[in-house]
């Protein structure tokens, strides 16, 4: 029980019902209404929606990885196109807003020239490209189509350029 005061008056109300009857009695949002709709439409975007991005991630991903310059000077290097990709990439709405959601494994194709005229070839994977890692470092593997010398040249030497090829995925 409540303490009272001498000059007050003190009635125990339960206040989570006077919240409730609050909500009840006062004009609703309509944002927080949700109506059966005939033709199902989404009104503003509130309710979840989810597009799959998958065909224009690899058209967006071919224009973007193609004719990279990895090595410039005595040796070069430069990629020649997208391989593969591999994975989901969505764009979810969620009360008018968007979500982009991806999981990717991406394949690009290189091909260079040693200081000495020697030609080498191989593929650059990205195994792991995810929304949840936007802002690190992704992992970036070189295989060679053959193990010969010259590719094992350039694939340290591109492997030595460090940082820059690592930014190759665009934000």
């Amino acid at each position: 029980m409540p303490h009272l005061l001498s000059h007050q008056t003190c009635i125990p109300i339960d206040l989570s019902a006077c919240y409730f009857a609050n909500f009840l009695l006062r004009p609703q949002d309509p944002r927080w209404l949700v109506q059966k709709r005939e033709d199902g439409t989404n009104v503003n975007q509130w309710h979840w929606s989810e597009k799959d991005c998958s065909e224009w991630t690899k058209q967006r991903l071919t224009e973007l990885l193609s004719n990279i310059t990895l090595l410039s000077g005595p040796a070069t290097a430069k990629t020649t196109g997208l391989k593969s990709v591999d994975g989901d990439s969505y764009l979810n709405v969620r009360k008018a807003k968007l979500i982009a959601s991806y999981e990717l494994n991406i394949k690009v194709n290189w091909e260079g020239t040693t200081a000495d005229g020697q030609k080498g070839s191989g593929v650059l994977e990205l195994p792991y490209v995810a929304d949840e890692n936007h802002d690190e470092d992704p992992e970036m593997k070189i295989v060679l189509s053959v193990e010969d010398k010259a590719s094992q040249e350039l694939k340290a030497a591109i492997l030595a350029s460090g940082k820059e090829v690592r930014d190759l995925t665009p934000c």
